[in-house]
């Protein structure tokens, strides 16, 4: 009758032949383990017969895994943090610096506003362009984060992720003509066309 053994080291479970029982057994992991000696009455009681559905590792007396706790393998799944923490400043540094162009857009329209002399470009349009960009760059980050998280689980990218990311660049064009358009009427408003 097979011996039930779990390694301390890595959690993984396995059956060893009561031939070893009183010795010791190597785990894949690299641990030694010590076999618990068989009782007297259980080998008494059971019959001389080879196990039923034995399989050679069995018979080897090599240990058999029978699976190992979820905590071992999560881990293994887990993708590298580095990775997570560097998109995360990226996307952090793009949120910045999208709120800094809409801040310069919304202190130079106060500048117009005031009269000042400010040659250049509407304030409507550089406002809207710094909230576009902004916009673009995040949605291209977090698509390519949904991206790289399921490859790196194994997956394969399903359909739906790329028509998203689709999506993210059909909302690029349309801030971008919607930026246009709307710096466009603006300045034909203020112009009295």
């Amino acid at each position: 009758m097979p011996i039930p053994l779990e390694c301390p080291q890595c959690g993984r479970r396995f059956q060893i032949a009561d031939a070893f029982a009183g010795r010791s057994a190597k785990c894949p992991c690299g641990s030694r383990l010590p076999v618990p000696a068989a009782d007297a009455e259980a080998i008494a009681a059971t019959p001389a017969t080879a196990v039923v559905g034995a399989s050679s590792a069995d018979a080897a007396g090599k240990p058999r895994v029978v699976g190992s706790p979820p905590a071992a393998r999560a881990e293994s799944s887990r993708p590298n943090r580095g990775a997570e923490v560097a998109a995360s400043g990226m996307r952090a540094a793009l949120q910045i610096g999208g709120a800094a162009v809409v801040g310069a857009g919304l202190a130079y329209s106060r500048a117009v506003g005031r009269g000042g002399n400010v040659d250049g470009l509407s304030p409507v349009f550089i406002t809207l362009m710094g909230a576009a960009f902004g916009a673009i760059a995040g949605a291209i980050l977090t698509c390519a984060d949904w991206v790289r998280k399921r490859r790196d689980a194994g997956g394969r990218v399903p359909w739906p992720l790329v028509l998203l990311f689709a999506r993210g660049w059909l909302s690029i064009v349309l801030w971008f003509v919607g930026a246009i358009v709307l710096t466009l009427a603006v300045t034909m408003l203020t112009l009295g066309m």
